[in-house]
């Protein structure tokens, strides 16, 4: 068998070794095509003499380069992601309380498009998360129900990079008849007299968290007719109860 073996290790900026044990490794033929793939910061492929690719992916964070086996050789080989770490949590409101695990945090690039969008990178959930990501510039989004809020963060290679987002909102706990819808619109009403719907909730009461300011609420009976309504503030950190009529 004319094979070799090659030794590969990663580095976060060409210096600072990967530590991560969820470092991905994968040997790829000369066109692309996956041969193998292993996990940790230090692996080994044992292959036949040829010319190869490997590819190296932490998180978002990924890096290509050539490589060539020998017959009857061990060699090693490094590449670098050129990536750091932003380390994004929470808040209802500036160095308030934290945001529920059962928040959502986005991920999208911190230039806009020609659409004056982000775009989207990665979804996950939690008060606080990490993101493994090439050197550069980010935006972090953060959702509770219907408060959320966003901040950009720059990171550096092998950098770790703090962000923390404000949703800059608070619980609004509503309770009305029994059995009846609930809905919340926003109380200021635009020029033609209307206000912006934000949600609804059934069975009588809602417990959710929203944007700072002034919220209208209304409960509507099984007919669909309006029974109540009343203006609550939410303010940023607070809870806000309340009862309909």
């Amino acid at each position: 068998l004319e094979a070799g073996v090659l030794n590969v290790s990663g580095t976060m900026d060409g210096t600072t070794p990967l530590t991560d044990s969820g470092t991905t490794w994968e040997l790829l033929d000369v066109n692309g095509k996956v041969l193998a793939t292993k996990y940790n910061p230090e692996v080994s492929f044992l292959a036949a003499a040829g010319a190869y690719k490997i590819r190296l992916k932490l998180g978002t964070a990924m890096a290509e380069q050539d490589a060539l086996i020998s017959a009857g050789k061990t060699v090693a080989q490094s590449a670098s992601l050129r990536a750091g770490v932003i380390e994004a949590s929470g808040v209802f409101s500036t160095g308030g309380q934290a945001v529920p695990e059962s928040a959502a945090i986005e991920l999208r690039k911190g230039e806009p498009g020609l659409d004056g969008k982000h775009e989207w990178i990665t979804t996950t959930y939690g008060t606080t998360t990490q993101f493994k990501v090439p050197a550069g510039k980010y935006l972090v989004f953060f959702k509770q129900d219907f408060a959320e809020g966003s901040a950009p963060v720059e990171v550096t290679a092998a950098g770790l990079a703090k962000v923390e987002v404000s949703v800059n909102g608070g619980y609004l706990a509503v309770a009305g008849p029994s059995g009846s819808t609930i809905e919340v619109f926003s109380a200021e009403k635009d020029i033609s007299g209307k206000r912006a719907y934000l949600a609804t909730e059934y069975g009588g009461s809602i417990n959710k968290a929203f944007g700072a300011g002034v919220d209208h609420v209304t409960a509507k009976g099984a007919d669909g007719a309006v029974v109540a309504g009343k203006d609550f503030e939410v303010k940023a950190g607070g809870r806000t109860e309340g009862v309909l009529p």
